[in-house]
C-alpha cells in the first residue's frame, strides 16, 4: 500500500523537524510496515512509509533521489505499464539500477516533467520535490483509488506551509495543527454517505480529486485536470462488430489489465465473493499463473448473504487454493474502533468491516490482493440502473 506525507513552506530556507516529519510519517505505519524514510531540504521535508512489493531492495526504498538532479520522490501505488515505460526511457538514454517502478516513474518525470502524468498507466499518489525550481508537483491516478490529503498551515516558528498526506490522520501530528469535524458536511454525510468534490468532513483539509495534479510554488498551489473521463469514453464512437466481438474486446482488456496488477515480488491473492466481477479477475489471473492462486473469502455464519458455495465453484474450477474468513456479529463490533482510526470519515458501508476482517486474515498468507470493485458501476450491473 505505502503512504507518504510532506510540508512545503512558503519560505525557502526553512528546514522542518526530523521529528515533527517522523511524527506524521509513522502514523502511517499500517500502511507501510516495511521501511521508514525522510529527506528533509531546504524549504520542505518528505516522509515515507513502504510496503515493499517491487525489487525488495535498499535501493529502492523511498525517498528515491534522481541520479543526476536534487529531485526526489515520495510515490504509493503501481505504474502498470513501467516496463514498456522502462523501455522508452531507456531509449531516450535514461539508466536505471533498480526494478522497481518507483524509479521509472522519476525518470519520466526527469523527461516531461509534469506531462509524465500522461504516460503513466496505473493506480498513484506521488509527490516530487524539484530542489532546482524549489517546486513540488502533486498528482493522483485518473480513477482516484490512491488518496492524497492536502492541507494549509498558517501558524508556527517556521511559518506558513502546505502538508499533504496520504492519510488525514497525519496531519494531527504536526504540531499546532488540530483536527476538527466539519459541521456543515453532517447534511451531505447523512443524506448520501460522503462528501462530494474534494471537501473533506475535515475542516482545511481538502482531497485532491481524480486526475488532478497540482503544483506547489512560491507558497501557492495551483491544480489543474490532467485526465477527464468524458474524453476518454462518452465521446468515443460506438465499437464497432457482433455482441460476440464486442465480448471478446472486453475480454482482451480485462486480461491485459489484470496481467498487469500480477506482477509482484511478495505473495499475491484475489478477494472472491460469489460475484462475477471478482470470479472474472480470479480466473484471469489464475489462468496467467504458473502456480494456483490463493483466494480469501468473508463470510457471516448463518447469513442467507453467504456466498461461499458460488465463491467455491470458481475456485475448485480454476484450482485455486481458499481460504474462508468468517465475521461474527460480536467480531463486527470489535473492528468499529479499528475502522473509524483508519477510515478517517464516518463509515459509508458495512461492506467496510468485511473487506477489512479479509484482509487481516489475508496478510497472514500474501501481501497483495486483487479484487473486483468497479465493474458494477461501469457495465450498470445494479438493479437501478435498469431502463425498464
Amino acid at each position: 500500500m505505502c503512504g507518504f506525507v510532506g510540508v512545503f513552506f512558503d519560505q525557502p530556507g526553512v528546514v522542518p523537524k526530523a521529528a515533527d516529519i517522523a511524527a506524521m510519517r509513522d502514523l502511517l505505519v499500517h500502511r507501510g510496515p516495511d521501511m521508514a524514510g525522510a529527506r528533509l531540504g531546504p524549504g520542505y521535508g518528505l516522509g515515507f512509509r513502504r510496503l515493499a512489493i517491487l525489487d525488495l531492495r535498499e535501493e529502492a526504498n523511498q525517498p528515491m533521489k534522481a541520479p543526476d538532479a536534487p529531485v526526489w520522490l515520495v510515490f504509493n501505488g503501481e505504474i502498470y505499464n513501467h516496463v514498456a515505460l522502462r523501455r522508452r526511457l531507456e531509449a531516450l538514454g535514461h539508466q536505471f539500477r533498480t526494478t522497481c517502478d518507483t524509479e521509472v516513474l522519476l525518470h519520466a518525470y526527469l523527461q516531461w516533467e509534469e506531462a509524465c502524468v500522461d504516460h503513466l498507466e496505473g493506480m498513484y499518489t506521488f509527490a516530487i520535490r524539484d530542489e532546482r525550481r524549489d517546486r513540488t508537483v502533486l498528482a493522483r491516478d485518473p480513477v482516484g483509488i490512491k488518496p492524497l490529503y492536502v492541507t494549509r498551515v498558517t501558524s508556527g516558528q517556521d511559518g506558513p506551509a502546505w502538508l499533504v498526506a496520504s492519510e488525514a490522520k497525519a496531519f494531527a501530528a504536526w504540531p499546532g495543527f488540530r483536527l476538527r469535524f466539519d459541521p456543515t458536511t453532517l447534511p451531505e454525510l447523512l443524506a448520501y454517505r460522503y462528501t462530494a468534490g474534494d471537501r473533506t468532513p475535515l475542516m482545511g483539509v481538502r482531497r485532491l480529486l481524480p486526475g488532478h495534479l497540482a503544483v506547489i510554488e512560491g507558497g501557492q498551489l495551483r491544480t489543474r485536470r490532467f485526465f477527464d473521463p468524458r474524453d476518454s469514453w462518452c465521446d468515443a464512437e460506438p465499437t464497432g462488430g457482433t455482441f460476440k466481438e464486442r465480448m471478446a474486446a472486453l475480454e482482451g482488456v480485462l486480461k491485459e489489465a489484470v496481467g498487469g496488477e500480477l506482477e509482484s515480488d511478495v505473495p499475491l491473492g484475489t478477494q472472491l465473493s460469489g460475484g462475477i466481477d471478482s470470479g472474472v479477475v480470479t480466473a484471469m489471473a489464475a489462468q496467467a499463473r504458473q502456480t494456483p492462486i490463493r483466494t480469501f473469502t468473508v463470510f457471516f455464519g448463518g447469513s442467507v448473504a453467504d456466498e461461499r458455495p458460488e465463491a467455491r465453484q470458481v475456485a475448485r474450477r480454476y484450482g485455486a487454493a481458499v481460504h474462508e474468513i468468517e465475521l461474527r456479529s460480536d467480531r463486527f463490533a470489535e473492528l468499529l474502533p479499528e475502522l473509524v482510526w483508519h477510515l478517517d470519515e464516518p463509515m459509508n458501508h458495512p461492506n467496510s468491516a468485511a473487506v477489512y476482517s479479509l484482509c487481516k486474515e489475508a496478510k497472514r498468507d500474501v501481501t497483495v490482493l486483487l479484487s473486483g470493485d468497479g465493474p458494477d458501476e461501469l457495465l450498470g450491473g445494479y438493479q437501478r440502473y435498469g431502463t425498464s
